[in-house]
């Protein structure tokens, strides 16, 4: 008695998405046609980046937002974090006289801690997270007002953390670098502005002055 076959599944055929998958990319290829319609500087190089620059803290959000959602979980904190680290960054930049690298590391530090507050809660206290990352975002936003002193934080004394915010930390340093005196520049420097020999100096005879001798 000869046994049947085993039935082969038949091959799956290329199906075209749906509409309603579709329509965020469609409306977005209609506004670029549009804009570009409007403006011949709309398509340059300059306008993506500008456009790169301006999402780039919203892509980032978003990126780690959906790596959230995949795991069946949610977080309403995000946001208010990301406003707390750059609160701490140009508190620290513009009034604590901070290193804007510092500063900047310092900003991020403070939203790995809250994040990883809030993965502890969730984890280990076995709250839900649309619970801690609630309680977490009104706690968060209170200690904003309370280290802001709900006034606005100027960078007009701080150039460098703005030039660093608008243009790279790359080139922050190379400028830094570039202008930095040598070893033999600073020593040169110390020999000129000092009147006296520069072990004299850098001791305890001020500028001008000679050195003290003591009679035997």
């Amino acid at each position: 008695m000869t046994q049947p076959a085993p039935a082969t599944a038949a091959p799956r055929r290329f199906q075209l998405p749906n509409l309603s998958t579709l329509g965020p990319l469609i409306a977005l290829l209609i506004a670029v046609i549009v804009f570009s319609t409007q403006s011949p500087r709309f398509l340059s190089g300059t306008n993506f980046s500008l456009i790169l620059q301006q999402i780039s803290y919203t892509a980032v959000l978003a990126i780690g937002q959906t790596l959230i959602i995949l795991i069946a979980g949610i977080d309403l904190s995000i946001g208010i974090v990301m406003a707390l680290g750059g609160l701490v960054m140009a508190k620290l930049a513009t009034q604590s006289g901070v290193s804007p690298v510092l500063a900047i590391l310092a900003g991020f530090a403070t939203t790995m801690f809250f994040g990883f507050l809030n993965s502890q809660i969730i984890t280990r206290l076995r709250v839900p997270p649309f619970i801690a990352t609630l309680g977490m975002m009104m706690l968060l936003k209170g200690l904003s007002l309370v280290i802001s002193g709900t006034k606005p934080i100027y960078f007009n004394d701080t150039p460098d953390f703005s030039y660093i915010s608008q243009e790279s930390l790359i080139g922050y340093h190379l400028r830094h670098g570039a202008d930095a005196p040598s070893v033999p520049d600073r020593l040169v420097r110390a020999e000129r502005d000092c009147a006296w020999p520069p072990r004299v100096c850098g001791g305890q005879q001020p500028r001008g002055r000679p050195p003290e001798r003591h009679s035997h």
